[in-house]
Parts: structure tokens; sequence; C-alpha cells
């Protein structure tokens, strides 16, 4: 088996169907394998699972442990590829998409982590996000560069290719971070990634395998931004811990601090009226309660370990 596809969904059919359809029309002549893991377990899913093995090698999984990392926890074991790609289920490949990437790792048989483009795809009618922070959510990934070395951290999980050795020498995706019901610490695969950084692994962007993100309306308003960041802030406790200093109930004191500063400054903005720094410090006060969050989280220790 060349490739295998490892997909987790959660409810998702009418993009999911995109995806295998897009898979579908490739044009690569090795083995392609796509496995789902079904994190909601639904009926709907399998079926249309079922609907897509005349035309794909497909195995549907049910993974009724909730989180994303579980899902795809779940389905590593039974993938054969030489290459590992996974993709969210409401990614579209171009249909030379396995062919670039394949060659691609051919080239630079030294890299064990790969990234190819990812373009967003907008609603009809739809203009792109009026403010700075989000508009670099939704052009995540679709990075301007040339062929070559990436930082680890820029290879995103909407379209991110590993070798199989990795998970043959036991890695696995960190159970405690991802997308998990509505309060999660983000950054699933940049943990990952940054874990293969670690261990001297690197990272090549192959820009000619591009792909298309549908994003959601929801996907492009600011307040849709503002509910991740408190997210994204306990996911970077795991990816960037604090050094020694004094704590209050397990969190840096200075931390506490910081929230009360941005408080301010948040509501002194929202009355003169200032709504791009109101919403700068909207999202670094949301940032920062994520961070105390996370470390009274851990300092209860309600935290697993790898």
């Amino acid at each position: 088996m060349d490739i295998s596809v490892l997909i987790a969904t959660f409810a998702r059919e009418e993009s999911l169907s995109r995806t295998l359809a897009s898979i579908s029309r490739n044009v690569f002549d090795g083995e392609i394998q796509v496995l789902v893991a079904d994190n909601a377990v639904r009926n709907e899913t399998k079926v249309l699972c079922d609907r897509y093995s005349n035309e794909l090698n497909i195995i549907y999984v049910e993974a009724p442990i909730k989180g994303k990392n579980n899902a795809l926890n779940t389905i590593i074991p039974s993938a054969n590829g030489r290459i590992f790609v996974f993709i969210d289920d409401d990614i579209v490949l171009s249909n030379d998409w396995f062919k670039e990437i394949w060659e691609g790792t051919e080239r630079y048989k030294g890299a064990t982590l790969f990234a190819g483009k990812v373009v967003p795809e907008l609603p009809s009618g739809m203009l792109m996000p009026d403010h700075s922070m989000v508009e670099k959510f939704v052009n995540a990934g679709n990075w301007d560069l040339e062929e070559g070395p990436i930082e680890n951290h820029q290879v995103l999980g909407t379209s991110m290719i590993v070798r199989r050795h990795v998970f043959d020498e036991g890695m696995k995706f960190n159970p405690d971070v991802g997308p998990c019901g509505q309060d999660y610490m983000m950054g699933s695969e940049t943990e990952f990634n940054l874990r293969l950084f670690f261990y001297g692994h690197t990272a090549i962007y192959l820009p000619k395998a591009r792909s298309f993100h549908s994003v959601r309306t929801v996907q492009g308003s600011v307040e849709w931004w503002l509910k991740r960041m408190k997210r994204r802030g306990r996911g970077s406790v795991l990816m960037q811990p604090e050094p020694d200093v004094v704590r209050l109930f397990g969190a840096p004191r200075y931390l506490f601090k910081h929230c009360l500063q941005s408080l301010i400054f948040m509501l002194l903005y929202r009355v003169v009226g200032n709504r791009e720094k109101f919403i700068h410090q909207k999202s670094d006060y949301l940032f920062t309660r994520g961070k105390v969050q996370q470390y009274r989280v851990d300092y209860s220790g309600n935290r697993r370990s790898l």
C-alpha cells in the first residue's frame, strides 16, 4: 500500500461526501487506502462510506471515545500505507494531489513531515473577514512560499502528510488536545508536529499539492474567532509552558494581573468606540483566561500524559 488517508469526522456527511468524491477523482497510479473514524457513530456516516466502497478502498471505523485525536489514534493501527495523509472532513483535493504528494516525498527522502497548499473556499456571497486575525485564520495553510523546508508548526491538520515509520516507532496523537466538545485545548496537530521537531524530524512544503478548505460562513465572523481564543490559550500552556515563576492556584501569578489589565483596556476601547483595539484586547483577555484555566487543570492533576 502506498498511501493511507486518515479522516476523523463528526456528523458532517455533506462535507465528508465532497472530500471522498475528490479522493475518488484523483489521478494516481499507486494504491490508496481511506480510513474514516466516525466520532459521532452515526448510521448516516456509515451509509455514506458504504456508498463509496465501489470507488475507493475505504474502511469505516466507529470511534466512540470523544475527541478528534482519540478517533485518529483508533484508525492508525489499521493504516497500511508507506505515507499517512491526514485531512479534515471539509477538504477538497485537487485531481493531481496524491501524485504531487507522492513525488514530493520521493524528492525529499530525508524529511518526515509534509504539507500541501490549502486554499480557502468561501461560500457564495461571503467576503473575506473584516479583521486581520480572522483573515489570518481563514488563510492558514495558504502559504505564499516556494517548495522546500518550512517550520513544523506551519504544517496544519487540514493537509498533513507523515511517513508511517513515525507511528511504527510509537508516536501517537495526544488525546488531551484537539476538538472534543465545546471547551478543549486547541493545537492538536501543532503539538504533534512540535514533538516531531523535538526528535529531529523536518517538514517540507509542497505548494503544487493544492487542496481547498470549505470555509463555513460562521468561521468568517469575529465572534467565532473570539470563541476560539480561550481554547488557544489552553493549548499554549502545553506547547509553551512557563518557567519557574510565582504561582497562585497553580497558574503563574502575573497572568491574573494580565487578565485584569486586558479587561480594563477592553472596556476602555469599547467606550471610546475603537473596534479594532477592542477586539485585540478581548482576544488577549480570553487567551490569557484560557492559560489560567489550563494551569489550574494541570495543578489539580486532571490532565493525562502520553
